[in-house]
Order: structure tokens, then C-alpha cells, then sequence
């Protein structure tokens, strides 16, 4: 997913937004999410965000490339949103 050494576009860009480095697979704006914690498990990422107070299932291959939209729950249906 992550390569070490890569262009990422920081600060240049940001999102789609920005010109170089590599285009993102998802993209959740801030104030939707601002993650607390972030794991691997079922082909997908799973995403923690205090902000917005969300539980993002972002699907993923064995590639680290989107294999379709994510989707969100509310946290209050399925737990604490906070990484130990």
C-alpha cells in the first residue's frame, strides 16, 4: 500500500487536489473523519474517526488498491471508534 521512499504529493497536493505524486484509493474529507486508529482485517482497512464519530470499511485487494466505495457506520452501533 505505503512505499517507502514515495511521492505521496505532500504539500503539494492533497486529495485529487495538487499537481504530482501518487493518486489516493480513498478519499474522506476531515471533517468526516479524522482518524484515530487504522487495521487490516477481511480485505479491508478499517478506519476509527473521532471526528464525525465513524467506523470507515475501506475495501481493498491484495494490491492495496479500492475494489469498491467505502462505507461507514455510526459508532454508536458498533462500538468505541479508539485504538489501544
Amino acid at each position: 500500500m505505503l512505499t517507502s521512499g514515495a511521492d505521496y504529493g505532500w504539500p503539494e497536493a492533497e486529495g485529487t487536489d495538487g499537481e504530482g505524486g501518487r493518486p489516493p484509493i480513498f478519499i474522506i474529507h476531515p471533517d468526516d473523519a479524522s482518524p484515530s486508529g487504522i487495521a487490516y482485517a477481511a480485505g479491508s482497512l478499517w478506519m476509527g474517526a473521532l471526528g464525525g464519530q465513524r467506523l470507515w470499511q475501506l475495501p481493498v485487494d491484495g494490491r492495496g488498491r479500492a475494489v469498491r466505495p467505502s462505507t461507514t457506520s455510526s459508532a454508536s452501533t458498533v462500538a468505541s471508534v479508539r485504538s489501544k
